[in-house]
């Protein structure tokens, strides 16, 4: 029980300036990028196909940044999967000690969301200046979903914001819409996962292309 609740609204008035701030920024990261990638694979089609990174190279840079990008989605995507499971387990025993578990989870998420967004956005920039060939065949494909992406991460995060600052509004006998703000949150992290893998699977093993690499095939399919 909270014996001071204008304390406690104070914390969580500085607690929401603290955070969307950064996610702001990353969801506006995300919006611009997905609107300027045409002109920007436009671009990359008249230029050099492949261009080096300073000292290690584009390789070693590409691999870096992508390996902390992934290491801090797998976080945001897979935290809120664990958070949510102990919630459902203190709502349906009522210990209170699953609920604050869950809830100090949740908080972790934020942090994380606006440096996996900035992690993607420089990994982007590295395909585009150093790869720009590269870039240009995959935005020819996959444009349309570059928006999907775009609209999941914003409805994950706007999710997990009502999820995270709802929490104590919605309890009692409103418990289930907040644990349904928790299931929502994580189906949209399935489907933006589901949206990336879709092109890391077509980098690894491209289907619907013909001897020349020219693509023959759906982006749908």
């Amino acid at each position: 029980m909270d014996l001071d609740p204008e304390g406690h609204s104070v914390r969580v008035q500085a607690a929401t300036r603290r955070c969307v701030g950064p996610a702001a920024v990353a969801l506006l990261l995300v919006t611009l990028l997905a609107g300027a990638l045409p002109a920007a694979a436009q671009v990359a089609a008249t230029e050099a196909a492949y261009r080096n990174f300073p000292v290690i190279g584009s390789r070693l840079a590409v691999w870096a940044i992508a390996q902390l990008h992934l290491n801090f989605a797998a976080f945001i995507l897979g935290v809120p999967i664990f958070a949510v499971i102990i919630e459902i387990m203190g709502w349906r025993t009522g210990e209170a000690r699953y609920d604050w578990l869950s809830h100090e989870l949740v908080k972790l998420t934020f942090a994380a969301f606006s440096t996996t967004a900035l992690l993607g956005a420089f990994l982007l920039f590295l395909f585009v200046g150093y790869y720009p060939r590269f870039w240009s065949y995959m935005t020819s494909i996959f444009f349309p979903t570059y928006w999907i992406y775009a609209l999941l991460f914003f409805a994950e995060t706007f999710t997990v914001y009502l999820w995270y600052y709802g929490w104590n509004w919605l309890g009692g006998s409103r418990k289930w819409i907040h644990v349904s703000l928790g299931v929502l949150s994580n189906v949209f992290g399935t489907a933006i996962l589901l949206v990336a893998n879709s092109w890391v699977t077509f980098m690894m093993s491209p289907a619907g292309v013909n001897e020349a690499g020219v693509f023959t095939g759906s982006v749908w399919t």
